[in-house]
């Protein structure tokens, strides 16, 4: 469990680089970036929940290109963080939809 269930800060990767966030208990932050590629467009999102001491993370990558859509999800979970500030997560589900895998009876 976080030292101070009420509140959190801790490092994630977001954009460009390390970001630092603060989460009091009940809190949801939520973080997405997308671009144009050469064939289509990509992008990432990421949900943090903070409750009752426990970080939730849920993620998703996704795109379209010439091939159709590809989305990788998935989820895991925090009750400590590492010396350096960063949650250490335990895993959870994940999943993958392929609509070209899909398409070819896969």
């Amino acid at each position: 469990m976080m030292s101070d269930p009420k509140t959190v800060r801790f490092w994630t990767y977001g954009g460009k680089g390390l970001v630092r966030l603060r989460m009091e208990d009940g809190d949801t932050l939520r973080w997405r970036q997308g671009w144009p590629t050469d064939e289509g467009w990509s992008a990432k999102e990421v949900t943090w929940i903070y409750k009752d001491g426990i970080i939730e993370r849920y993620w998703l990558s996704e795109g379209r290109d010439c091939d159709g859509y590809l989305s990788h999800t998935g989820e895991d979970w925090s009750e400590r963080l590492n010396a350096e500030g960063f949650p250490v997560w335990e895993p959870g589900s994940v999943q993958v939809y392929d609509q070209n895998a899909v398409r070819a009876g896969y």
